[in-house]
């Protein structure tokens, strides 16, 4: 701040110096307080506006809203292999994010609010099925699991035996 003030009034003086010849000492000297003040008040006041607006970016953690994480089932094509795997945005951005770097379509199964617990417990369970890493094999026992969880309310009984059903 202190470096700032310093070249404002080097930048006022030059111009004002040039205004002495027409003006009395005193009236330059005036007018060049003045003048550099009035330009230390608005750089004073727009660096309270940075420091008010940056205050109000970095909130406290304990100030924001925790997220929802979401368990999601999603499968290239409509035979193709199923991706279980968790994300703190909605499953259609996730879908949509893993879309670009896939060359056949992609389509969201399902979703239900859930941590990363959920997900290891889908894994667990599917572990028969995996083809790789959170990528598992549209079997009947995958799609009834996905359809087990996804549905609304769905308890881990509904889903142990929808798991039972499909074998």
């Amino acid at each position: 701040m202190e470096e700032l003030r310093d070249k404002m009034w080097e930048v006022a003086a030059v111009r004002w110096i040039a205004e002495a010849t027409s003006l009395g000492r005193e009236e330059v000297y005036k007018s060049l307080c003045d003048q550099v003040q009035a330009m230390l008040a608005g750089a004073e006041n727009a660096l309270g506006r940075v420091e008010k607006a940056s205050t109000q970016v970095q909130q406290p953690a304990s100030e924001l809203t925790e997220s929802v994480s979401y368990v999601y089932a999603i499968q290239v094509g409509r035979n193709g292999p199923i991706k279980i795997g968790t994300t703190k945005n909605s499953p259609e951005s996730r879908m949509a994010a893993l879309q670009t770097g896939h060359h056949e379509k992609l389509q969201l199964l399902g979703a239900v609010e859930g941590d990363q617990a959920i997900e290891r417990g889908a894994h667990e369970a599917l572990r028969a099925y995996r083809l790789h890493g959170e990528w598992f094999g549209p079997s009947d026992a995958v799609l009834a699991y996905v359809a087990a969880l996804t549905r609304p309310n769905a308890s881990d009984e509904q889903i142990l035996k929808a798991i039972k059903a499909a074998r």
